[in-house]
């Protein structure tokens, strides 16, 4: 298990305040080992990256929100024993770019994940970055070998978003897929899926499986469409450190079962959770837009939507979808 001590990373500050009670500024630079205008440095900072933090004269510091911060031991024994052995390391980090940038840079040994408190460039598909407010969410990737090639692995992010469906419906969440990378509740987002590869389409690749998934989130800037957290469906703060845990377990049993199965295995529970299939859909293709009614997907995880022209396939990567009923992003 490795994780990120870094002075820096303001993690230890975070550590003192995440119960949420009141701190005196006194106790909390004598903890910290720095002067008090050093404390109040950090908190702004800390605000400016989207925390709110109340000050009292003759109280000190707290937070709004209490938070619940990533604990290395907690994630590791969170892993379900199944799964233990297939997964070689666990990276915490206070901050990264991406979760999917770190491990695509290193390309480390098997089963290797990464997760962190904070993303400063999460991307979601297309490039379009990905909100990531600190320690309130879960920002992980997943690295995986795949020694027959790319090919093999067609219909894995559909696959995941399954998986994590089926899971957080055991955590009391009604989750829909919405293809090719989201998973809703209702019509409000609750994450999404980002798969990258590197090396040969017919030999040994890399396959990073990157996942945003909102927890604790309660308030964001204007996101462009609805969202939810499991805070707000499930009314309490949630353990991202149990989550984040299980949810590593997930996808290295995922990864391992996909290479022997592929998409197929899949498709049947694909259906059941698919969010579009049956509504109107206006799919975006560069300057070119159609309108149709979804119908499912086909074997390998590809769109298929009856338009004016006949039904057509449309594959990931190719096409964006929108409900066109519901205004759903």
């Amino acid at each position: 298990m490795t994780i990120d001590t870094s002075p820096r990373s303001d993690v230890e500050l975070l550590r003192v305040l995440a119960d949420g009670d009141w701190h005196s500024g006194a106790r909390v630079a004598e903890r910290l080992g720095i002067s008090r205008s050093a404390v109040w440095k950090r908190l702004q900072v800390l605000e400016g990256r989207g925390l709110q933090v109340e000050s009292q004269p003759g109280r000190g510091y707290r937070l709004v929100s209490a938070l619940s911060l990533l604990d290395a031991a907690r994630i590791h024994a969170a892993i379900p024993p199944p799964e233990r052995g297939l997964v070689a390391d666990v990276q915490v980090l206070a901050r990264a770019g991406s979760t999917n940038s770190e491990l695509l840079a290193r390309l480390p040994a098997q089963g290797v994940a990464c997760i962190a408190e904070e993303q400063s460039g999460g991307r979601g598909r297309r490039g379009r970055m990905w909100h990531s407010p600190v320690a309130e969410n879960l920002y992980l990737s997943w690295a995986h070998r795949e020694d027959t090639g790319a090919g093999a692995l067609v219909g894995l992010s559909l696959a995941a978003g399954v998986a994590m469906a089926e899971w957080l419906a055991r955590q009391g969440v009604p989750v829909q897929v919405k293809w090719p990378n989201d998973l809703l509740v209702g019509d409000a987002k609750l994450g999404g899926i980002l798969v990258e590869m590197q090396g040969d389409a017919a030999g040994p690749c890399w396959v990073v499986i990157g996942v945003g998934l909102n927890v604790n989130m309660q308030r964001a800037p204007d996101l462009g469409q609805r969202w939810t957290s499991l805070r707000q469906e499930l009314g309490a703060m949630q353990d991202r450190s149990r989550l984040a845990g299980e949810l590593v377990g997930l996808l290295a049993r995922l990864c391992e079962d996909f290479a022997r199965q592929g998409f197929a295995a899949w498709h049947e529970r694909y259906q059941r959770r698919d969010a579009l299939r049956g509504r109107p859909v206006l799919l975006v293709d560069g300057e070119q837009r159609h309108e149709g009614t979804a119908c499912g997907v086909d074997a390998s995880g590809a769109l298929e939507v009856e338009t004016a022209r006949g039904r057509r396939r449309y594959l990931s990567g190719e096409v964006s979808v929108r409900a066109a009923d519901s205004g759903a992003g």
